[in-house]
């Protein structure tokens, strides 16, 4: 009886031994009453104690990931800080002057355990969208006396007419660092209006313009498939339509002639464009789409030729090219020089403005038209 009490006793000198050992080296989540609920995913921030100022962070302070000093479409933006209690980061800016207005502007954010909170603000310091208190702790602050939310959110807001923004973020720190992640997207969606107009000047300017090109009709007839040389007859002058986005009243308007139907069954989703903001007509182009397979855009002023084969599928390529349309002889930048802009500008919105995603909404019907649109925002914002 006495060895089995005399073990007993051991037993429970070991036990106590171990729980002295190791009990303080607990995370934070398990001690109770301690001020933070660190969660075990949570690589980003860790105790104060155990942090070289010198590598992760400055004197305690805000250290960037990103030498940007502002930030666009597509930036990723992070922040850290060991400074305790109450702290607002510098503020970082979000310059949208490439955006087109009504665009819908996503930041991802991402506050980690230590509390943040995410407020947007426009160019002129007017509020425009937050989120609540991020985080997982439990101590007290301005989100009350404990915090446990999902870490990550979505602020979310349309372009205006400001083209700058700031985005503050705040936190509170005790005895773990504080780590936040923000990633920005922009997505263009139009309301697309398509209205048949019979306006006689409007048919003037057109049948005038189309007659001034200074292009090879032959090898034009010859890209389009028509197998004959592309003349006004192939114009339906009867059907002459003004496409623009409701949404957005900066994009310019587009003015087409479609092709007759009778011409050749290649002419189908053709169109002879310009575009105006009713008083000026500038950049004729010729846009051909095929559902599903390929929008191209023949600039008629610099001989470029834009093509986007599979748009609606994430295996698209994007290309400009010299076409062949130019007279022999003619310089094609010599007149103009906003095709390229314009061609960037294109391309910039189909990869980086959410259009992949646009053809998904789009119908059938309305494929050319949105085409038409795209080529109407990036040549009003690039050549008038």
């Amino acid at each position: 009886m006495k060895t089995k009490l005399k073990y007993s006793f051991f037993a429970t000198l070991f036990l106590m031994f171990l729980f002295t050992e190791f009990g303080c080296n607990k995370t934070f989540d398990d001690m109770p009453g301690n001020t933070t609920m660190q969660s075990s995913d949570n690589q980003k921030e860790i105790p104060i104690s155990l942090i070289n100022n010198s590598t992760n962070l400055i004197n305690g302070k805000a250290k960037s990931a990103s030498t940007l000093a502002s930030y666009g479409c597509g930036s990723n933006l992070s922040g850290s800080t060991t400074t305790t209690g109450f702290y607002t980061y510098p503020s970082s800016i979000l310059d949208l002057t490439t955006t087109i207005n009504g665009s819908t502007i996503t930041i991802t954010v991402n506050s980690y355990d230590t509390p943040n909170r995410f407020t947007v603000y426009d160019a002129n310091n007017n509020f425009v969208t937050a989120t609540n208190w991020m985080g997982h702790v439990s101590y007290s602050g301005p989100w009350g006396t404990s915090l446990n939310t999902a870490e990550t959110g979505t602020l979310q807001f349309i372009k205006g007419v400001s083209n700058t923004y700031s985005i503050k973020v705040e936190t509170v720190v005790q005895t773990i660092s504080d780590n936040w992640t923000a990633s920005v997207t922009c997505k263009y969606v139009p309301n697309v209006s398509d209205v048949q107009i019979t306006n006689v000047a409007v048919k003037n300017v057109m049948i005038n313009s189309f007659n001034s090109l200074n292009v090879n009709f032959v090898a034009l007839g010859s890209d389009l498939g028509l197998g004959h040389t592309l003349t006004a007859n192939d114009l339906d002058f009867t059907q002459i339509y003004q496409t623009y986005d409701v949404n957005n009243s900066d994009t310019g308007k587009a003015v087409t002639v479609r092709f007759k139907t009778n011409s050749n069954s290649n002419l189908n989703n053709y169109g002879f464009t310009l575009y105006t903001d009713g008083i000026t007509y500038i950049k004729p182009t010729i846009i051909h789409s095929r559902t599903n397979q390929f929008l191209k855009y023949y600039d008629l002023t610099e001989n470029l030729l834009t093509t986007i084969n599979n748009y609606a599928l994430s295996s698209y390529t994007f290309s400009t090219v010299t076409s062949n349309i130019a007279p022999s002889g003619v310089s094609p930048l010599a007149r103009g020089g906003c095709g390229q802009a314009v061609a960037n500008c294109m391309g910039d919105l189909y990869t980086n403005r959410g259009w992949l995603s646009v053809w998904a909404f789009v119908q059938t019907a309305f494929i050319p038209e949105t085409a038409v649109v795209v080529a109407a925002t990036c040549a009003w914002h690039n050549c008038r």
